[in-house]
Parts: structure tokens; C-alpha cells; sequence
């Protein structure tokens, strides 16, 4: 840390007594965060319990804040006493400055008499040689104003016959425009006619197209109309003769078990009365059965 401070002063270009001043200053200061330095990374709480170190910490904090405190106020202090030298200084510079610099320049002049003679005899030169210039100036812009008149009055006159030619042209370009704009209006209603005749056309095609159009849906609706009753009436045909295939498949299986039964009650009788054979003719159909016992 001194180190530090004692770079610092001497690359400040500070006179030895003053940096001997500002290092007395401040050097105190510089050793309490020294030593704060190394005892602050000591302190490391890590629990609740550790109040030992809390209040160390809680010291060095103090501490460091009181030196803080101090060094602001001695930083302030010295920049105001600074100041007040400098102002000092100052003033006492232009005092002296007031003095001196009218007194340098009287004998200045004093001192260059010669030279000083000589320039107001070379800027009286200068003066005359200017004076002529300027009449010389005044006589050239003269003839030029005057041949300017000339030249003006050539161009005023060139100017006039090219505006009566203008004039000329721009009426004989207006007649030129109103024949072409008449021509364009009559072309315009040739056109309005042709396109009105032509959207007539496209209405009419267009109205013809939608009859057409609504013919060709009403069709396909009643098509579709039909077809879907002819589907209707097939499907009620299918299911009645799917009904009536159901019912006479039901009555067949009646009739066949009772043709069965029948057949049965038959064997029975022929079981219970032996014979070498026995005859039977069946209610239902009408066969005639021949039964060997």
C-alpha cells in the first residue's frame, strides 16, 4: 500500500515538499486498509453461531467506514486549500501582468522607432498603391456596366423575337392539341359505344349463360330427385323381398319340423307293433311309406 501511495505522488510531478505533505496525509490511511486487507479474507462466517467473527466483522466494518469518513473530509479540505492557493496565485499574476504589459510595449515601441517609421511610411504606400486600385476598379466595372447595358439590350431584343416565335409556336401546338383532343374525344365515344354494345353483348351472353346454368341445375336436381326414388322404391322392393325370403324360409323350417315330427310319431307306432312291414301315408304330403320290421 505505501508503495502505491509513494508511486502515485511521484508520477504526479507534485514539488517534494507538498508530495511530502499529501503522503503524511494520507499515508495513515493506506495502512488501516492494508491491515484490513489481510484481516477481512480471514473472517469467514459460515453459520449463525460464529458471533465471534460476526463482531470482528462487524468492528473492521466500523473501522473502515470512520477512515472512509476522514479521507473524504481530508480529500475536500486540501482540494479547498489547493484552491485557494491557486486563486491567490492568480490574482496576484494579473496584478502583476497589468503592470508590466503596458510598460513592455511603450518600450517596445521605444526600442523599435525605426522600424515602426517605416512601416507607416510603407503602409502610406500601400494606402495610395489601393486608392489607385479601386479607381482603377471603378473605371473597369464603369465599361463593364456600360457594355453590359449593350450586350442587355441585345439580348432583350433576341429575347423578344423568340417569345413572339414562342407565342407563335405555342398557339400553332394549342390548335395542333385541339384537333387532336377533339379527335380523341370523338375516338373516346367510338370506343364508349363499341364497349357499351359489347357489355350488352356480355350481359345478354352472361344472363343466357345463367338460364342455361339454372335449366342444366333444375334438370340435374330432378334427376337427382328421381334417382334418389328409384333408389328409395328399389330398397323398399329389397327389403320386402328379403322380408317375404325370411318369412318363407321360416315357414319351410315350421313345415320341415313338422314333417319330422310326423316321421317320428310314424317310427314309434312301427316300433311299438312288429309286423314284416307296415304302410303309412303321410298327412302332410300325401306319400306312402313302407316301413320292413
Amino acid at each position: 500500500m505505501d508503495n502505491q501511495l509513494q508511486i502515485i505522488v511521484d508520477e504526479s510531478g507534485l514539488e517534494k515538499s507538498k508530495a511530502q505533505i499529501i503522503l503524511d496525509k494520507f499515508t495513515d490511511y493506506f495502512e488501516v486498509a492494508a491491515k484490513w486487507e489481510k484481516e477481512a479474507k480471514e473472517l469467514v462466517v459460515t453459520d449463525a453461531s460464529q458471533t465471534e467473527i460476526i463482531e470482528k466483522a462487524a468492528v473492521g466494518r466500523k473501522i473502515l467506514s470512520g477512515k472512509r469518513i476522514e479521507l473524504e473530509k481530508t480529500r475536500k479540505l486540501m482540494k479547498e486549500n489547493s484552491l485557494r492557493e491557486g486563486q491567490a496565485i492568480d490574482g496576484i499574476s494579473k496584478t502583476l501582468k497589468a503592470l508590466i504589459i503596458p510598460l513592455e510595449d511603450y518600450l517596445k515601441q521605444q526600442e523599435c522607432f525605426v522600424q515602426i517609421a517605416k512601416a507607416k511610411k510603407d503602409e502610406e504606400i500601400l494606402r495610395l498603391a489601393h486608392a489607385k486600385e479601386e479607381e482603377d476598379r471603378l473605371a473597369r466595372e464603369k465599361a463593364e456596366m456600360v457594355e453590359a447595358a449593350r450586350l442587355f439590350e441585345i439580348e432583350r431584343k433576341e429575347q423578344e423575337r423568340v417569345r413572339r416565335e414562342n407565342e407563335k409556336l405555342k398557339k400553332e401546338i394549342e390548335e395542333k392539341d385541339r384537333l387532336a383532343s377533339a379527335e380523341r374525344k370523338m375516338a373516346l365515344l367510338h370506343q364508349k359505344k363499341i364497349e357499351e354494345a359489347r357489355r350488352k353483348e356480355q350481359e345478354k351472353a352472361r344472363k343466357e349463360k345463367e338460364a342455361l346454368e339454372e335449366k342444366a341445375r333444375t334438370v340435374a336436381a330432378k334427376a337427382r330427385e328421381e334417382r334418389e326414388k328409384a333408389e328409395e322404391e328399389k330398397r323398399i322392393v329389397r327389403e320386402k323381398a328379403d322380408a317375404s325370403l325370411r318369412e318363407s324360409k321360416r315357414l319351410a323350417g315350421i313345415e320341415k319340423k313338422k314333417h319330422e315330427d310326423e316321421l317320428a310319431k310314424l317310427k314309434a307306432v312301427v316300433e311299438e307293433k312288429p309286423c314284416k312291414s307296415i304302410q303309412a301315408t303321410c298327412p302332410n304330403c300325401g306319400n306312402v311309406f313302407t316301413q320292413p320290421i
